[in-house]
């Protein structure tokens, strides 16, 4: 629950995976445990990242400070990104 809520507030870069893993509790596997013990170590090994949008801004005074360059566990066999980036 409580990734989940972190996920809706502050990182949506959780989103995909939490929600993923939710939906497979009553038919949970090997494979979804290793998708989750993955994304409990991504979590611990980056606490920092948060993701924060505010409208209104100045588009001069906007910068990117957290890319995602994945789409964790997309590939339900291996875990591996699919989007092509590192």
């Amino acid at each position: 629950m409580k990734v989940l809520y972190a996920a809706r507030m502050a990182r949506p870069d959780l989103m995909e995976i939490t929600c993923t893993l939710a939906r497979a509790v009553n038919r949970w596997t090997p494979a979804h445990a290793e998708q989750l013990h993955k994304m409990m170590c991504y979590i611990h090994q980056h606490p920092e990242v948060r993701c924060v949008g505010c409208c209104g801004d100045d588009p001069s005074q906007l910068s990117v400070k957290c890319y995602v360059g994945s789409d964790f566990a997309s590939d339900p066999e291996s875990c591996r990104s699919t989007s092509g980036g590192a």
